[in-house]
């Protein structure tokens, strides 16, 4: 029986066909001239969708070709502020104050010379460039003792590069205490009944307007007793019963400790006109005390009598 065959064009291959079921020899050779078996490349990133003026903006896609064929990059609706680079699909570039907008619909796509491959269109906002804020610096050494009837003080210093306005708050504040929370001032006068420590006290400075807080490090803060008032009247003589001038005094040297036989300096006051010295409160014993008066050649005199006073 006599062929009849026939042409039809189907998704770009043309196929020849023969009425009676078969193949004819001339569509086996065009089946194989159009089925080349080639693989498609393959694209795939997310790119930055929004950046602010003056950042840097980069972006590079991931691509692959099973077949490792040459590659060749395009890219539609570009933004004039970003380079393109054709061998490998990148984008990069820094917006200027005048690129601020949206740029819409741009387009990377990649070819193999066979088949193309795309990402899906994407747009790139350019945002008014925003100001760095810093965070406050606050800095200081509180005083970590007090005695009774002493004044306590401290400020901490604080730094703010863009004069935000501030506020502070404390933790563990002692009663007796103050506290500042325009300036971070801590300050108060501990009373007998304020003896003790105080432990964890914490200072803390906030910018208003981004709610940014930074703190010093926490401390604690000791209350002494005081163990009384030691006083004694100006010498007017000397060793050998001559007049000692005041103007000749340069001051006194206090000695105390537990055991009177042992008396060590405590405090040098290089004042001649002082009278009175107020003891610490050192341990839940018995203290021994003396003094004496020195002039202004730095002479010292012998100890006087031995004082004691005993704490419960």
């Amino acid at each position: 029986m006599k062929k009849i065959e026939f042409t039809i064009l189907y998704a770009g291959l043309l196929a020849v066909l023969t009425a009676c079921g078969g193949v004819s020899e001339q569509a086996e050779e065009l089946l194989s001239d159009n089925d080349s078996g080639n693989e498609p490349p393959s694209i795939s990133g997310v790119p930055a969708r929004n950046i602010a003026q003056g950042e840097s903006y980069s972006f590079v896609p991931v691509v692959s070709d099973p077949d490792e064929d040459d590659l060749t990059f395009s890219v539609t609706n570009k933004p004039s502020w970003l380079t393109f680079n054709p061998s490998t699909g990148g984008l990069e570039g820094v917006p200027a104050e005048g690129d601020v907008g949206v740029y819409s619909n741009v387009r990377l796509s990649v070819s193999d010379g066979q088949s193309v491959a795309a990402l899906s269109s994407f747009s790139i906002t350019v945002t008014v460039e925003q100001e760095q804020n810093t965070s406050p610096q606050i800095s200081g050494s509180p005083a970590e003792e007090v005695r009774e009837g002493e004044t306590y003080s401290f400020v901490p210093t604080v730094v703010d590069e863009e004069g935000d306005a501030l506020t502070f708050i404390i933790e563990n504040k002692p009663a007796w205490l103050v506290f500042d929370d325009e300036t971070g001032e801590l300050s108060g006068v501990p009373g007998a009944e304020d003896v003790g420590t105080y432990a964890d006290i914490r200072i803390t400075v906030t910018e208003i307007e981004t709610d940014v807080s930074v703190s010093l490090a926490s401390f604690d803060l000791d209350v002494y007793a005081t163990g009384g008032t030691l006083s004694w009247t100006a010498p007017v003589v000397r060793a050998d019963d001559s007049p000692l001038p005041l103007s000749e005094l340069g001051g006194y040297k206090i000695y105390g400790g537990v055991d009177p036989e042992s008396l060590e300096l405590l405090v040098d006051l290089d004042d001649p006109t002082a009278t009175e010295y107020t003891l610490p409160e050192l341990t839940e014993t018995t203290h021994y005390y003396a003094i004496t008066a020195y002039n202004i050649h730095g002479t010292e005199s012998s100890l006087s009598n031995v004082v004691s006073k005993t704490t419960d």
